[in-house]
Parts: C-alpha cells; sequence; structure tokens
C-alpha cells in the first residue's frame, strides 16, 4: 500500500500499517525477555534495563562525544546565524521583517541552550558562550543589572559577546525607579576606575545614580570583541548617550596614541534604526564611527542632520567599506565628506523618504562618490514612493532627465538605481490617459547605457512609474512600460560587445501586473548573455484556488496517537509523603498570608509615584485571599480574617450587597473591617447609562433578608422612601442617581472602622452619596439641641475625599459636609483628612458665613491636592484643628484665585499652629490642559515661601524649585559673602529634613543656591540637619549639574548628613566607597591629557558644501592646518572635560576648530 504524503512531504503511516508495526515490537520486546537470563535477585521487572550493560551491548551517547564535535553541533545553536544578526549585504529583507520572521527561531534556539546547560555542568560550559553572544532585553534595567554581574565575574563570557542591542527604555517595563543592589556598587567600586574614560568620578556617580546610559557605557567596557552594534534610540544621541559617546572617543584616542585595544575597537557593523523624528545623525559622531580600527559598514535607517561639515580624508579611516542611508534626510554634501574623509568605501545604499526628489539630489550623491572612484564597486538608489515623483513631475509638465555616465567608476560591479533614473521622465499632460501603454513613444537611451562602465556585473532595476487607474477607483498598481524601449536597446548593444561583463538584470516591483510587457525581452536578454529574473511581480504569487484547495486531501485528520496509547508505563516506587505547604501548622500560615494582607494601601496615595501603581495591589491581593479560601475550611479560617480587613467597592451594587450581608450574617468578621473605599460609576459609564436603557433589577430576593431586617430596626430621616429604594435596588435612571442606599446599612455594622474614603467621578457627592448624607447627617450637625447622635466609629482616624478632575464638583455641598465632619466633636480619633481633585471656578464667598468654630478638631495631618478654591477653603481647613503637624498642599500654577494671597499668605494661616506643625509640603503642578488653550500659566510669581524661622518644632520640609530661584528658573549669580535670605536662609533651626521637587521646574541653575545652603549649614544655622534630597530631576539637569552635586555630596558625607538625587544616588554610600579606592585610580583617561604624537587630534575643518570636497588644499594652508594642529594637542592636554557645563557630549575638535575659526576672523 503506497504511503500518503503530509503538508510537509512527511511519510502518513495508515491503520494497519500502525498495527502492524506495534506487533511487531511488542513480539521482539516479548523474545527480548523469554531470552534474557532470569535474575534471583531482581523483585521489579523493569529492573533489568537499569543494570549496567555489558561492553558488547553498551550504547553510545551524545555525552561519549569530544568536546571539539559537541562545539561544531553547538554552533548549529547558535544565535549570530539568525537573519537579523546577519551582516550579509545582500539581503534583501529590512530589518523589521528579520525581526518578525526571526523572534520564533531566536526564543527556540535560547530555549534550547537553556535546556542543555541544566543537563550537566560540561553542556553548561559549552552551550553558556553561545547563549552569551547575543544577549537580549537589555533595554529592562533588572536584566541589564544581571548581564552585568555575569560578565564582571566572568570574562571568558565577556569575552564571546559579539551583538549589542542599545535600545531606549519605554518605562513600561520599569513603571517606577529601582536601586542599584549592594553587590552592583561593589562592582561598580571593583570595576568603574578601570574604565579608560573621562570624568572619572562623574561617571562613578552616573552608575551609582543608576543612568541607563552610563550602564550600557559600563556593560561596553566589559564586552572587548563585540562586532555589531545595533542603536534603536528615538532621540537626538548626543543628548541621550553621552556615557557611550565618551567612552567611544576615548576608546579610539587610545588606540591610535597608546596602540591599546579598548571597546568597539572589534566593531564591524553598526546599525541604526527604530529612530523617531528626533534622531539626529551628527557629523560630529560620524567622525568618531569612521575612525574604528575594524569598522566596515554603517546602517543607519531614517537619519537626519542639519549641520553642514566636510571630513577630511585620514589614513585611518581605510577599513570603512559600506554605508547604508536609508529613508534619509541629510544634506547631500554629508556624503561627499564622508567619501572625502574614508579612503575604501566600496558599497554605498542610499535612499530618499521625499516627494520633492529632483535632479540636483542625485547629481549631489555622485559627485560625493567621485571622491573616490577607483574603490567604488556597488552603488544603490532608491526612492521609497516612486509614483509621488511622477505625479509631482505631471503637476509642473516638468521633465527628468537621465542620472548620465557612469563611466567614471572603472571597479562598478553592482548598480541598483529606479528606471526613471535611466529613462528620465517625459513632459506628461495632467490628464493623460493611463490606460495606454506609455512605451508607444521611442526615446533613444543608447547615451545612457553607454555610459555604463564596462566593469558592470549586475543591474537591478525598480520598474514601477506612474500609477494606474484603470476602473476609477484607487488601486496599487503602477505602470512599468515605460522602461521596455531601455531594455530593448540595451540587449541591442550588449550583443554588439559593449557591457562584457554584464551577466544578471533584475527587474523589481511591489504592485505591478504587467509581466506580460517583459515577454519579448526575455529571448533578447538570453540571445545578449543576460540572465533575467523578476522580484516581486503579482504574477509570481501563486494564488491557490478554492477549487484547489478543496480537492486537496486532509491529511492526519483521522490519525490517532496510537503511540501513546500503548506506551509502556514504568511503575513507580513508592515514596514518602513529601512535605508541601498544606503540612505547615496554622501559626506559620498565618504568617505567610499575613504578607497578602491589604490593609494600609488605601492611606498611602501620596507614595504612587516612588512605589509604582500601588493602588493595583489592594485587588489582586483580595483575589489570591479569596483563592487561599476555596482551597479548604482550614485555609477559609485563616485567610478570611485577613480579607476582610479591607473592602474595596469598584461600583458593582451586586458585589456591596453581598459583602453587607454577609458581614451581617457572620458579626466577627464584621468586627475585622478596618478600611473601606466606596466609589461610584465613572463618568464615561454613566453618559452611556443616559443615552441607553439601563439594566433594571428586580427586587430584593430573599437572599438579601437579613439585610433588609437589619435596615428597618434603624432611625433614619426618610425613612420609609429609603427603605423602598434600598428594598427596590434602584438604579440609574431618568438622571436620578441616588443608588446608595445600602452604604448606610454597611457603616452601621463596622464598628472598628479606621480608614473610611469616599471616590466621586461626576463631582455631585449630594447625589451619588446622598442616603449617605442623610445617614451622616445627624452625626455631622449641630443644632440647638446640640449634636443628635454620636458617631457609631470610636477608631476612625483618616478620611478620604477623592475626585475626578474631569468634572467640576459641587463645592458648596462638599464644603460644608467637610468641615461639619472634622469639627464633629465625637471624632475625636480622627487624626487624617484627605481631599483629591477638589476644585471650582466658582467664587466661594458663602463659606465665610459657614459657622465653623476654630481650633475644635482634632485633625493632626491635613492632605489637600486642590485645584483652583482659593484661600477662603484653605483658611477654614487651617485653623480647625486644634494642634496641626503634618501639612501637604499641592495646587495648580494656573489658580488665579491665589494671586491676592500668595504663596507667603497661605504660610502666614500656618502661623496658627506654629507651636506643633512639624511637616511642611507646599508644591505647585502645571495644568497641561489649560496650557493648550494658551491660558497664562504665571498666576503666582513664586516669591519665596516666606520665613519659616517661627516654626519651632518644624523638622521636614518640602518644596519646589520655584520658590527657591527667582521666578522663571533664570540663573542666579551670588556673590560669595552675600545671599538673597528671602531664598535660603529661611529655616527653622529644628529642621531635619529638605526635600526640593524639581518636576515643574528646571533646576540646571540650582548650583548657585546650593553652594548658599551649604555655607548656611557650615554657619551653624542648621545644627538639627539630617538630609537633603533633590528629586523629579530631569537627566540633563543632572549632568549639568555633576560638579555642584558632587562638592555638596562630599559637603554633606563629612559632616554626617544624608544627600540624595532622585531616590538614587547616595552620596553617604558613594563618598565612603570612594574612600576605598585609592585616588590616582580616579584621574581621566590618559588619552585626553597626553601629549606623544601620533594621533591627529583636529582632523576635521568645517566648510561650505556647495563650495567643493575639499581635496585641494594649497601648502601654506596645509602648514597652517599643521600648526594649528600642534597648537590644539597643547590645549587638548589641558582639558579634563568632553561634557560641556549643561551636560552635553561635546567633541574637543569641534571647540578647536570653533577656537580656529574665530582667530582666523
Amino acid at each position: 500500500m503506497p504511503l500518503r504524503i503530509d503538508r510537509v512531504g512527511r511519510d502518513i503511516p495508515s491503520f494497519k500499517q500502525l498495527e502492524a508495526e506495534e506487533k511487531r515490537r511488542i513480539a521482539v520486546r516479548e523474545n527480548v525477555a523469554t531470552n534474557r537470563p532470569k535474575r534471583e535477585s531482581c523483585e521489579d521487572p523493569t529492573h533489568w534495563s537499569r543494570l549496567p550493560k555489558s561492553k558488547e551491548t553498551e550504547w553510545a551517547t551524545v555525552s561519549h562525544l569530544s568536546d571539539p564535535l559537541l562545539c561544531e553541533i553547538l554552533k548549529h545553536f547558535s544565535l549570530l546565524d539568525l537573519e537579523e544578526c546577519s551582516l550579509d549585504f545582500d539581503k534583501e529583507k529590512t530589518m523589521d521583517q528579520s525581526d518578525l520572521g526571526t523572534t520564533l527561531q531566536r526564543e527556540s534556539r535560547v530555549e534550547t541552550l537553556l535546556d542543555l546547560c541544566l543537563v550537566s555542568k560540561r553542556f553548561a560550559r559549552l552551550a553558556q558562550p553561545l547563549l552569551h553572544e547575543y544577549p537580549r532585553e537589555l533595554n529592562i534595567q533588572s536584566v541589564r543589572r544581571q548581564f552585568i554581574r555575569t560578565l564582571a565575574n566572568r570574562p571568558d563570557l565577556a569575552a564571546r559577546v559579539r551583538y549589542v542591542v542599545y535600545e531606549e527604555d519605554s518605562r513600561f517595563f520599569r513603571p517606577y525607579n529601582v536601586r542599584a543592589s549592594a553587590k552592583m556598587l561593589q562592582i561598580y567600586k571593583a570595576f568603574a576606575p578601570k574604565v579608560k574614560i573621562g570624568k572619572k568620578k562623574s561617571f562613578l556617580k552616573a552608575l551609582y545614580s543608576g543612568t541607563d546610559d552610563a550602564e550600557m557605557a559600563f556593560l561596553f567596557s566589559l564586552v572587548p570583541a563585540i562586532s555589531t552594534l545595533r542603536i534603536c534610540v528615538e532621540a537626538t544621541w548626543v543628548l541621550n548617550m553621552p556615557w557611550t559617546l565618551l567612552l567611544l572617543k576615548h576608546s579610539i584616542k587610545n588606540y591610535y596614541k597608546h596602540q591599546i585595544t579598548g571597546p568597539f575597537c572589534s566593531l564591524q557593523l553598526v546599525r541604526a534604526d527604530k529612530c523617531g523624528r528626533d534622531f539626529d545623525l551628527n557629523p560630529a559622531f560620524v567622525r568618531q564611527l569612521i575612525r574604528l580600527p575594524s569598522i566596515t559598514e554603517i546602517d543607519c535607517r531614517s537619519p537626519a542632520t542639519e549641520d553642514m561639515a566636510s571630513l577630511q580624508a585620514w589614513s585611518g579611516s581605510s577599513t570603512l567599506q559600506t554605508i547604508r542611508l536609508l529613508n534619509a534626510d541629510l544634506p547631500k554634501g554629508l556624503v561627499s565628506s564622508i567619501f572625502n574623509a574614508c579612503t575604501n568605501v566600496k558599497h554605498l545604499v542610499f535612499s530618499w523618504d521625499l516627494q520633492g526628489l529632483i535632479e540636483w539630489d542625485i547629481q549631489q550623491i555622485l559627485r560625493g562618490i567621485n571622491v573616490r572612484p577607483n574603490s567604488f564597486e556597488t552603488l544603490e538608489l532608491s526612492v521609497h514612493d516612486h509614483a509621488k515623483v511622477w505625479e509631482d513631475h505631471i503637476q509642473r509638465i516638468a521633465a527628468w532627465k537621465p542620472i548620465g555616465s557612469f563611466k567614471e567608476f572603472p571597479y562598478l560591479r553592482k548598480l541598483r538605481v529606479p528606471g526613471f533614473f535611466l529613462t528620465g521622465i517625459p513632459r506628461l499632460r495632467p490628464r493623460l490617459d493611463r490606460l495606454q501603454p506609455f512605451s508607444k513613444k521611442k526615446i533613444d537611451h543608447a547615451d545612457t547605457i553607454r555610459g555604463l562602465p564596462d566593469s558592470l556585473e549586475e543591474l537591478d532595476i525598480d520598474c514601477e512609474g506612474l500609477s494606474i487607474d484603470p476602473n476609477g477607483k484607487k488601486t496599487k498598481s503602477y505602470d512599468v512600460t515605460y522602461i521596455v524601449p531601455f531594455l530593448e536597446q540595451l540587449a541591442s548593444i550588449r550583443s554588439s560587445g559593449c557591457l562584457p561583463r554584464l551577466r544578471s538584470l533584475r527587474m523589481r516591483a511591489k504592485y505591478s501586473a504587467a509581466r506580460p510587457f517583459f515577454d519579448p525581452i526575455e529571448p533578447l536578454m538570453a540571445q545578449a548573455g543576460i540572465e533575467v529574473e523578476f522580484l516581486g511581480f503579482s504574477e509570481d504569487a501563486k494564488a491557490t484556488t478554492q477549487e484547489e484547495r478543496a480537492k486537496s486531501p486532509d491529511y492526519g485528520g483521522m490519525i490517532e496517537d496510537v503511540w501513546r496509547e500503548n506506551a509502556i508505563v514504568t511503575p513507580r516506587r513508592a515514596e514518602e509523603t513529601t512535605i508541601n505547604v498544606l503540612n505547615l501548622p496554622n501559626e506559620l500560615l498565618l504568617e505567610i498570608m499575613s504578607y497578602l494582607d491589604p490593609s494600609g494601601f488605601l492611606t498611602v496615595h501620596d507614595q504612587l509615584e516612588e512605589r509604582g501603581s500601588i493602588m493595583l495591589a489592594v485587588p489582586w491581593r483580595l483575589a489570591t485571599l479569596a483563592r487561599c479560601c476555596l482551597v479548604s475550611k482550614r485555609f477559609c479560617d485563616i485567610a478570611r480574617p485577613i480579607m476582610y480587613q479591607t473592602f474595596s467597592h469598584n461600583g458593582s451594587s451586586e458585589r456591596r450587597l453581598r459583602f453587607i450581608n454577609t458581614i451581617i450574617a457572620n458579626p466577627h468578621l464584621a468586627a475585622l473591617v478596618k478600611e473601606i473605599s466606596l466609589t461610584t460609576a465613572h463618568p464615561p459609564f454613566l453618559y452611556r447609562l443616559r443615552n441607553e436603557p439601563p439594566p433594571q433589577y428586580g427586587p430584593m430576593d430573599e437572599d438579601y433578608s437579613e439585610l433588609m431586617t437589619e435596615a428597618r430596626t434603624m432611625d433614619m430621616s426618610h425613612r420609609d422612601e429609603w427603605l423602598e429604594a434600598l428594598a427596590a435596588r434602584r438604579q440609574i435612571k431618568d438622571g436620578d442617581k441616588k443608588t446608595d442606599a445600602d452604604v448606610p446599612v454597611l457603616l452601621t455594622q463596622v464598628p472598628n472602622l479606621e480608614v473610611l474614603s469616599f471616590s466621586v467621578f461626576d463631582g455631585d457627592i449630594a447625589n451619588d452619596y446622598y442616603w449617605t448624607l442623610k445617614f451622616l447627617d445627624p452625626i455631622i450637625t449641630r443644632t440647638d439641641q446640640g449634636y443628635l447622635k454620636p458617631s457609631l466609629w470610636k477608631k476612625l482616624r483618616h478620611f478620604g475625599l477623592l475626585f475626578s478632575d474631569e468634572c467640576e464638583p459641587q463645592c458648596r455641598e462638599v464644603a460644608a459636609f467637610l468641615y461639619r465632619f472634622i469639627t464633629t466633636p465625637s471624632m475625636e480619633s480622627l487624626r487624617q483628612l484627605r481631599v483629591d481633585g477638589f476644585w471650582s471656578t466658582r467664587p466661594l464667598s458663602f463659606l465665610d458665613e459657614l459657622s465653623v468654630e476654630s481650633r475644635t478638631s482634632s485633625l493632626e495631618n491635613l492632605n489637600l491636592d486642590i485645584y483652583r478654591t482659593g484661600p477662603t477653603v484653605l483658611r477654614h481647613l487651617i485653623e480647625a484643628p486644634k494642634a496641626l503637624k503634618r501639612f501637604k498642599y499641592e495646587f495648580m500654577t494656573t489658580d488665579l484665585s491665589l494671586r491676592a494671597t500668595k504663596i507667603p499668605g497661605i504660610v502666614d494661616m500656618l502661623r496658627v499652629h506654629k507651636d506643633t506643625l512639624e511637616s511642611l509640603s507646599i508644591t505647585p503642578r502645571e495644568n497641561f490642559m489649560e496650557a493648550e488653550r494658551h491660558v497664562e500659566h504665571s498666576a503666582l510669581d513664586f516669591r519665596s515661601l516666606g520665613s519659616l524661622k517661627e516654626f519651632a518644632r518644624l523638622r521636614h520640609v518640602e518644596t519646589t524649585g520655584r520658590f527657591l530661584l527667582p521666578f522663571d528658573g533664570r540663573p542666579v549669580i551670588f556673590d560669595q559673602d552675600y545671599y538673597p535670605p528671602e531664598r535660603v536662609d529661611f529655616f527653622p533651626e529644628s529642621l531635619e529634613s529638605l526635600v526640593v521637587d524639581g518636576q515643574e521646574t528646571a533646576l540646571g541653575h540650582i548650583d548657585a543656591w546650593l553652594q548658599a545652603f551649604t555655607q548656611l549649614h557650615r554657619d551653624g544655622k542648621l545644627p538639627n540637619l539630617r538630609s537633603v534630597g533633590f528629586r523629579n530631576v530631569k537627566e540633563e539637569d543632572v549632568r549639568r549639574l555633576d560638579a555642584a552635586l558632587l562638592e555638596a555630596g562630599s559637603y554633606f558625607f563629612s559632616v554626617g548628613v544624608l544627600f540624595t538625587v532622585n531616590g538614587f544616588w547616595d552620596a553617604s554610600i558613594f563618598f565612603r566607597d570612594l574612600e576605598t579606592i585609592s585616588p590616582g585610580e580616579l584621574d581621566d583617561d590618559s588619552a585626553v591629557s597626553s601629549s606623544e604624537d601620533g594621533y591627529d587630534d583636529d582632523d576635521i575643518v568645517w566648510e561650505d558644501m556647495d563650495e567643493g570636497t575639499g581635496d585641494e588644499t594649497s601648502d601654506e594652508e596645509d602648514e597652517d592646518e599643521g600648526d594649528e594642529e600642534e597648537d590644539d594637542d597643547e590645549e587638548d592636554s589641558d582639558s579634563d572635560s568632553d561634557l560641556d557645563d549643561e551636560g552635553v557630549f561635546v567633541d574637543d575638535d569641534d571647540a578647536d576648530d570653533e577656537r580656529d575659526d574665530e582667530g582666523e576672523e
């Protein structure tokens, strides 16, 4: 019986063949068992297979292979063989397509190598080098740090790294800051002083701060044999990669001055792709790349620059052979500049992504190539969208001239150009009949064909031209017939003896369906000895018809896995009972599950940025505890008390009813509830329900009979209406949102409540919490007879009211409710009030008439995130507490209501608590929504906070740089013996902690203030100071302030004051480790300060690109340049830094050139 074949060509046996094969195997197995001598000591029938075999029957395994042979086998799993890592110049696929095509293959190889590492130590020793040749996901900080630890401990694996991807961290994998571990700091301390780089102390500080670019530069210093570097940075390199570029420059200088092979010296390919609009191919950076001793290819996708630079030739650039500039937006003179500097370029790939392409652009490219015509072998010029060029010339009724002659390139072997570069574009009418072929008009192309060099071997032509619209619909079909006359003449001239080496002709298209037009061309090319290949034509795609797919058999559809059914299962020995989590005692299980305790998360809103989205932990932990309750009754008894400590409501009425019914039936669980967070529906959900019929729930069923029984015993205003609403489970309809009828029942069942939080997303608390306010009214409202009811919660310490910034809340009801709540005498346990998102554009003068007695509340912590409410609300909230200890206030910079009061006025309000206030935080926030509407941002003049010296117990101050720098952060230069006291000397002697926030302020010029503040501490005016911290400082500002931060950190370390920047850099740890490093190890790289000859440090002259390529210079100019080079070497020996005052990477050569230009002028 013939075998069937599946889709991949494998034989599929029939059922009879499977049965026969299985019978044969059973027979062979029985025959072996009967002929084998029985062993009396072997009780297990399968034990004989595990006994040692004799030498005659011993089988060879892969472990018996020698190491060289195993290495050859494992090389087939190398990650460098993947298409994305290939250096082949003729690869047709782009980088992105290669990533999509090799992702699964890469992951499969990684898994295979990881499995081999777990087999044995011998296999791990052979497989680990292959696994480290191409490290992945270095943009993730945790992965990168773990890889750095491996490289530092295993130099043999560091020497095997070949392919590195420098990718920007998009913060997707790292939503919050992570400090470097103690082990990482020890590695930095041991290896960073040995790195050949300038500003070593600043570099070590950047490593301790967790700067991504500094960590990548440190990684590059550990991998000496890297051959391919792929850069995916969506911004200007000189701003986002300062330490990497500085390491690159110093490595090049060390190589040519001292013959030291350092980082990047083995680099062969630099590829930049996935770059954004801010990507800038700076000529100064290109100059560093072409100096690399082993560089052979530079590949840039979507490069752009506006600098005009010319690079002179020098002996160190002879290794660069291939230049790829795809979708480029560059001055065409830059190509001339590169060819002028590089003496051995053989391949150039250049493509445009511009609509306004003109012949001058192409001529500039050819002009640049003509600088080195004798070494040039391959030229590829392409346009991203050919049809746009054609359409543009039709609209202008302008002709495109052919590209011209290539006779100046005697070694050109491969040429790829668009077809209209060779044929030109004739003047075409805008109302051209596009249904007719354009090849009817005979044009003489003999001059263009004879202009091709005799050395040409391959000719690639992108055939697509003007778009065709035969049916009046937009299609992706393009004309290719314009190239037919050119091909006919090419075949004729080739037959006459011209172009003797031309053997290959490739015709390329993407959407064209005009392949039959080339049928007469193929025999002509065959007679001329040219092989023709068509790529991308729609006729080449073989589509399978529906009938063919229906006739094709469905192989494998009826095959059953008979091998698995007949598999022999080896019986296992009876093992001892394993120890698992079920065997742990209750005390240990309680300790484990206590780590899932969700309580406490509702009171840490101010730490969301530092600790990530901390509120997300509440539902995750509650869900985990709920699953633990389903494991067993024992687990339920342990997990349920922990789970019931916090109730976080997400707007689901059904879930809230079930919770209330449960705690009514279980009073012991109700006594455990400590935190409750209630949330109304989100506005988009409300709007959708108002336009559509809302879901209607029937009357409350028997499952909630206990809830209704408890509700009937409660005393409440509008009792009948409330019971009716509760029994009907009223939902949102006709704008009536009084859906909180069950909340009063919930609040009466939790006597040990400590945290209560209301979230309002539509701004109307009087409607969303209608019945809740009715329930609280007799408790918080004072009448002539006093308060009608006492508070039910003797342990309530935190109350929160959170509003959405999408809707304006009803401030009249909210303000009255807040003041009455916090001043209720029965709320004597209340210690903290948080109001978030409370704002209004209306005046609140009515609050002055509110009868609120000052200094009656027991509040100690007042946390206000209020938008545009004015000083009236602040005055009442500040004066209400008896003894306020902590005050935090965040406001919008567009709050016009604060113009009259100003920030010093707010501090004056706090003076009533000058004897009790311990913590003060006042920070502004930008209103980006109103910034787009051109609303005035300078609502405040950002004067100083005012004097805080009267606050005798003030220990912590958090403010912004806006109150330390004058107005908008302009630079301030203080005299050495004088500084404005209102900006520096306004802190009390009791100050222990100072935090300066730079989120909305440019702190790049705060170094003068920091110096004045340091002097203030030297004078003994802050004797109790223990910590100084800067947070939310931009990375460019940190680089600009390096010197000031190091100086201040050194001083504060010497006096025992903690000094931190962004929570990463801790000066105490940094300078403590710095004391263990010998001073000589922190000196700058000798390549900067050395004056030895052998490296031309000023080989670049900036010129106007339209005046020439710079090849021919007079003898006097050469002498002047030689003198300038000597002067530059002397100046270079005195410079210790490659970072300017603003912390931006600056090339020393550029600075020297500018000084030379100024001298010539």
